[in-house]
């Protein structure tokens, strides 16, 4: 397997992530950076081989962060460090260049989140070399939100899947995995549901990860966004494919809001889905239609609330107006004013 093919691959799922245990050392900083820690490793001259890498790297920078790797960055069981060491190599360039401007522009989403909306709940921010689990997660460890951004994977994003013309830019991806924090602190029952989202044995309903997924993308192209449909998709496709089956996916998804299938989760949120007839990622993009209706009638503060038989009549509502509309979708002016 070639390295493209290999990180290809992992990239399959890894905008899902883990589900985290309990953790009894959780740290109490606000942004933490495990990436001083990483550079030390990759830099180090002594080592003579991925091997040696790799045990320092796992010396030096997992070990010591037990609050992060398990509860949060979940490695599969026979996950090769060694291996990793070397699928690196590529991506190393970017992963700097990310790493220099990802601490700074945190700090700008989370001032402008706080601008918005008021001030969050506790939260941890780790950035940090993800094992290739994810790009950006948000996971909930002792009842409080941690967020993880993968400068690893972000870094594969931005080479292989990301415009080039706006590379670096990453207002909408951060600012939606900070969103996804800040709806967890206000929002019991979001929070509750936070770490079952994507979870094959005790799933969230399809209608509940819609409207996670879709308030913090269309949250995103608003809230401190970088003006790219295509970054805060994630995707250089979907803006354009969707819109062609958008009233029938509505419809489809209007008889599954109650699915609790690792299929549906597959069909829709992954970007290696196995069906052909709707782009990869379709429910981040219907999300997102979806929270645009609901935000221009309620406004931010109160959606960010909305919970039970409510929310889920919201989404249905939403879905209808969608499957009803010409198969046209102007972004510009979804998601574009966020009050």
């Amino acid at each position: 397997m070639t390295s493209k093919t290999f990180l290809a691959a992992l990239l399959l799922g890894a905008l899902l992530g883990g589900v985290p245990a309990a953790s009894a050392d959780k740290p109490r900083d606000n942004v933490i950076t495990l990436m001083p820690s990483f550079w030390q490793v990759m830099d180090a001259t002594d080592l003579p081989d991925d091997a040696a890498r790799a045990r320092r790297f796992q010396a030096t920078v997992i070990a010591p962060n037990t609050a992060l790797y398990g509860p949060v960055v979940q490695a599969s069981a026979d996950f090769s460090y060694e291996y990793y060491m070397e699928q690196l190599t590529p991506l190393l360039p970017t992963m700097r260049e990310v790493d220099s401007r990802m601490r700074a522009q945190i700090d700008a989403s989370l001032a402008d989140l706080r601008a918005r909306v008021g001030k969050p709940g506790a939260m941890t921010v780790y950035i940090a070399p993800s094992l290739f689990t994810s790009n950006g997660q948000v996971r909930v460890v002792d009842d409080e939100p941690v967020v993880m951004f993968g400068v690893d994977v972000q870094a594969y994003a931005e080479i292989e899947m990301l415009p080039a013309d706006s590379r670096y830019d990453m207002r909408a991806y951060i600012a939606h995995e900070l969103l996804h924090a800040y709806h967890y602190s206000v929002n019991e029952e979001m929070r509750h549901a936070a770490n079952t989202l994507f979870d094959e044995k005790n799933p969230a309903p399809l209608y509940l990860n819609l409207w996670i997924e879709g308030l913090a993308t269309c949250v995103s192209m608003s809230l401190d966004g970088d003006g790219s449909t295509e970054r805060a998709l994630m995707s250089t496709r979907l803006a354009q494919e969707l819109p062609a089956v958008l009233p029938a996916v509505a419809r489809e998804m209007s008889t599954k809001l109650d699915a609790r299938s690792l299929e549906a989760t597959r069909d829709y949120f992954w970007l290696g889905g196995e069906r052909t007839d709707i782009p990869p990622r379709s429910a981040y993009g219907v999300g997102a239609l979806v929270a645009d209706d609901i935000l221009a009638r309620k406004g931010l503060k109160s959606a960010l609330r909305l919970s039970g038989q409510a929310l889920r009549a919201e989404v249905g509502r939403s879905l209808a107006k969608l499957a009803q509309q010409p198969a046209t979708v102007d972004w510009s002016a979804r998601c574009s004013r966020i009050r």
